[in-house]
């Protein structure tokens, strides 16, 4: 972590360290005199440290064994600092919003929900947080074959906020539908769609 004048000049280094803490985002203090990071990786807890930009003295403010902090912004008034994270408690891991009090603990939920929020930005009154929300839908469908052509999709399955890009579909060996969705979830459907068979939530990034 550098710190510069406006010019560029005046460059002083914070902080130095691995690649794998490399902090995820930064945030002034208020006053001035200190810098908020998170840092995170799949194989530790996420944490929360301080720095003070004069003495370069660090201090934990919070770490948090199932929660990865990225997007970090103080409150005006240096009460609270609001976060976008990953819950890899949670069977399903979307992004989220919630905020650390001062005085550091756990994170306090702000958004409870299957959406996934990207990106955070604080107004400069810090009464109204700004994000990029996506939310998704997808839908299953087999294509039998009649002849020499396939027949009209039949959809097996449709569900909002369950799949997105990384969704991948194998059949299996007893005519089974493997349905992986990497960093939510596992399931099995049967060939009509009718019985669903869960095997793995998003605690397997704990492995």
């Amino acid at each position: 972590i550098l710190a510069a004048s406006l010019e560029g000049n005046d460059e002083t280094v914070l902080r130095i360290g691995s690649t794998s803490e490399a902090p995820n985002a930064l945030a002034w203090f208020p006053k001035g005199d200190e810098i908020a990071y998170s840092y995170n990786s799949l194989q530790g807890p996420g944490a929360i440290d301080v720095v003070h930009v004069r003495t370069g003295q660090t201090h934990r403010l919070a770490t948090f064994n199932d929660k990865l902090p990225f997007d970090i912004h103080w409150s005006p008034d240096g009460r609270a600092l609001f976060t976008l994270y990953l819950d890899i408690g949670a069977h399903r891991v979307f992004g989220q919003i919630g905020l650390v009090r001062d005085t550091g603990g756990d994170i306090e939920p702000i958004t409870r929900d299957a959406n996934t929020y990207w990106t955070l930005a604080l107004s400069a009154d810090g009464r109204t947080l700004a994000t990029l929300l996506r939310r998704s839908y997808a839908t299953i469908s087999v294509l039998s074959k009649a002849g020499r052509e396939f027949g009209e999709p039949r959809p097996l399955f449709s569900q909002a906020n369950e799949f997105h890009e990384f969704s991948e579909l194998n059949w299996t060996a007893d005519g089974g539908l493997l349905v992986n969705t990497f960093g939510q979830q596992q399931r099995k459907l049967a060939a009509d769609g009718k019985n669903q068979t869960q095997f793995l939530g998003a605690d397997f990034l704990d492995a």
